[in-house]
Formats: structure tokens, sequence, C-alpha cells
């Protein structure tokens, strides 16, 4: 793995940032779970539901992608129960967890004129509650349904890929002019798509492909070291 030169940056003009783990330090998802559980918006009713879904999977009856979709769709069915001030509430909620060190490598890119787009394989409904708060450009994330009433699809891995990449042709800017910011191998596949890479954590960054220029941001100092 290479180290970005301070020029490779000044010609990115789109960066693709993580959520869990990147953006926050923690799993969105499981805490949104809670949030839903203990203090949201929902009916009773609809919280029993919920909670027997995670049961399932905690017991290994469902996998994490059943028990995502099936959550969502719940949600998703009752749509006046889950009001909007629900997600904004926990979208500053998730402020508490923010990475100040990488939202401070994001707000020197800004400056520098870059578009920041949230690319995360969270739900939707607070993702870009979250991103907008943040005055981000963009964001990508997982539908609670399909909007064309197709097959759900998590936004995470190929999937996440090909959303990054028609992102990438919507506003017209090659790989030299893209960067991504994440923790996690699961992104690997978008990757291939940008010329720099941000990678956040002590993971083994010999892992990495060698062509990827990179910096890493220290999960537990919270430094940048390029």
């Amino acid at each position: 793995m290479s180290v970005a030169s301070t020029e490779t940056l000044d010609r990115i003009k789109t960066i693709y940032v993580d959520l869990d783990g990147t953006l926050v330090t923690c799993n969105s998802f499981h805490r949104w779970l809670i949030f839903t559980i203990m203090i949201g918006g929902v009916k009773y009713s609809t919280k029993f539901r919920i909670i027997l879904i995670c049961l399932k999977r905690l017991i290994g009856n469902i996998t994490h992608w059943d028990m995502k979709r099936e959550v969502l769709k719940i949600v998703t069915s009752n749509k006046e129960e889950c009001r909007r001030n629900d997600d904004v509430r926990f979208a500053i909620v998730l402020f508490r967890y923010l990475n100040k060190d990488v939202l401070g490598f994001i707000n020197l890119m800004r400056k520098k004129g870059s578009a920041v787009i949230l690319a995360t394989a969270a739900p939707s409904n607070y993702s870009e509650v979250l991103a907008d708060r943040l005055g981000f450009d963009g964001c990508l994330s997982t539908f609670c349904v399909d909007p064309a009433g197709g097959e759900w699809v998590e936004n995470i891995g190929v999937n996440k890929r090909n959303s990054i990449m028609r992102d990438m042709a919507d506003r017209c800017v090659n790989k030299d002019e893209c960067a991504i910011i994440t923790d996690h191998f699961d992104d690997i596949p978008s990757m291939s798509l940008v010329s720099v890479t941000v990678w956040v954590g002590k993971a083994d960054r010999k892992c990495l492909p060698d062509q990827f220029s990179a910096y890493a941001i220290d999960k537990k100092s919270f430094s940048l070291k390029m």
C-alpha cells in the first residue's frame, strides 16, 4: 500500500464516506434498533414484533440480512407511526459518536472543494437525515423498501460499488478524482473505483491491494497518519 501525496489529494473532487466504524464509532443500525424499541414513536405492538425478530437473530434462526430486511419492512409498513421526528432525533443521537478526526479530514477536503457523499449499508431513513445535518452533498444508503417494488437490496459490497459507480457517472467524475473513507474490507469492491483510500483503524493494511494509495486514520489514537 502506497501513501497518497498532497498533489493526489488536491485533485479529489468527490469523497465517499462509510458510516459505521468510520464516520461514527458505533454500529448505527444496532443503536437505531435500541432507540426504536426504547424511545421510538412506534406502537408497542410494533416494538414487540421488532423484538421478536431480533431474538430470532440472537438464537441464530435468521441471518443479519434477514433481520435487517424484516425490521425495515415493519417500519415501512407503519409509516403513520414512524414519524420523521424519530429519524431526526436518532440522527442527533449519532452526533455523539462522530469520529472527530475523520470529520476533520472531511472538512479539510471540503475546503479544497471536494463533494462529500455518505455511502453506507445503513437504512436511508436516518442516514439521509444525518448526511443532510452534516451538510454533505448526498447519501447512498439502503432503502427501507425498493422504491420500484422489486427485490430489497442492501447497499453493501458489490451493491455499494454499483451505487457509487452510478453516482460517479451522474457527477461526471473519474477514478483519479475520487476517494473513499472506510474501515471495512467489505468496501474493497468500491476501492477499485477510486484513486485514494483513507483507511480507518488498525486492521492489517497490508491486506489492501498495493495499487490503492491511502492515508490511515487510527481508531485508537484518532490521529491522521500520512
